[in-house]
């Protein structure tokens, strides 16, 4: 693996959890989105937004990533690589 391979792991382009890329409202520029299908991912964002946005269980965002998930077959999330820096890794990534 050369180096360009190592700044690249754990990045939403190299990830098998992408299932494509798509336009986001972001400022870093355009193809910014990811259709993520990590239930892992899934969880692991609601767990932090739950407590955030409600408790709830009826309320419609509550546990929102992993229902747009089983409803749509993936999340459109901004990419990692837009969000963070350079160095910083998904938890959740696996190797394409």
């Amino acid at each position: 693996m050369g180096d360009y391979d190592k700044k690249i792991e754990g990045q939403c382009g190299t990830c098998a959890f992408a299932k494509g890329f798509s336009y986001a409202d972001c400022p870093s520029g355009p193809e910014d989105a990811v259709e993520c299908t990590s239930l892992e991912q899934a969880t692991m964002l609601d767990e932090q937004t739950n407590p955030l946005v409600t408790e709830d269980e009826k309320d419609p965002l509550y546990n929102q990533y992993r229902k747009e998930l089983a409803s749509a077959g993936s999340m459109n999330l901004w990419r990692l690589e837009a969000l963070a820096e350079e160095s910083f890794r998904c938890q959740n990534w696996r190797q394409k």
